[in-house]
């Protein structure tokens, strides 16, 4: 069966479209609670090893296991699997090319499994390439898990730039 045919096919980017891509999911990540800020955070800074590590299909499938797909109310969900859903749409977004289609979190993992290694392999280079982007920005933007919640970069920043050496 020809992948094309019936199935999405790859989009193809350029590395600044991939950064102005990436910095738009940011945005939107903002605009979330402070507990799901740092679970993305976390979860894509995690992303480009797991892929390394497991392969992209399976890391896929494991942040799809993560993002609790029995709950149906996303304001009951837990922050991290909030994250985790964001992480696959914005992953599928970036990846998958579709004609006047929203990003569905599941495309991208079930189009790599119907898919031939080639199709797979330039899914990989241009996921790993999409989170390199997302995960320095989300470094730049978001608070890490470890900074109490309502602390900011800016927040950070003034404290490191207002104190003098003694």
């Amino acid at each position: 069966m020809n992948d094309a045919i019936s199935r999405p096919s790859l989009q193809r980017q350029s590395d600044r479209e991939r950064g102005q891509l990436a910095w738009k999911n940011i945005e939107e990540v903002l605009q979330q609670s402070d507990d799901i800020k740092k679970k993305y955070r976390t979860q894509v800074r995690q992303f480009t090893s797991l892929v390394r590590t497991n392969g992209l299909a399976q890391t896929l499938a494991f942040l799809y296991a993560k993002g609790d797909w029995t709950e149906k109310d996303e304001r009951k969900l837990s922050p991290e699997a909030q994250a985790v859903r964001l992480i696959l749409v914005h992953l599928d977004a970036a990846i998958v090319k579709k004609e006047d289609q929203l990003p569905k979190p599941d495309r991208l993992l079930k189009h790599l499994l119907h898919s031939s290694s080639q199709v797979h392999r330039e899914a990989t280079v241009a996921a790993l390439a999409f989170a390199r982007w997302l995960s320095r920005f989300a470094e730049a933007e978001l608070p890490s898990e470890d900074e109490p919640s309502g602390a900011t970069a800016e927040a950070q920043e003034e404290n490191h730039g207002s104190t003098s050496p003694s």
